[in-house]
């Protein structure tokens, strides 16, 4: 079972490392498949590498946990909506070898109005 944890850092290309091997972490004590653990890791790097390209030095939050008994791994970042379609070249090795694994891997956004 996943342990509760978070970790906090600003998004660069240095913490990237760091931020895939608090996955890497997370996968293990979730008794993922190391050909997975690998994918998800390569997968994770390339994603947040795009973010940090459309978003620059954004704080980004990684949690994981356990909500109504499903493990999660959270990434959050603060920013402008990402346009997937435009930044393609960011995703498109995440998304052939994320759904290679037998996970499910979701995209969120969340809005907040501010008056």
């Amino acid at each position: 079972m996943i342990d509760k944890r978070k970790f906090k850092d600003v998004l660069s290309l240095e913490s990237v490392d760091k931020m895939s091997e608090f996955c890497v972490q997370a996968l293990k004590e979730a008794e993922v498949n190391q050909k997975d653990i690998i994918r998800i890791r390569l997968s994770l790097e390339e994603i947040l590498e795009g973010w940090f390209n459309s978003l620059g030095n954004t704080t980004c939050e990684c949690t994981s946990g356990q909500k109504l008994g499903k493990q999660f791994i959270e990434f959050k970042v603060k920013g402008d909506k990402i346009d997937f379609q435009e930044d393609s070249k960011y995703y498109i090795l995440s998304n052939s070898m994320l759904s290679q694994t037998s996970l499910v891997c979701k995209r969120s956004w969340f809005y907040q109005v501010i008056n």
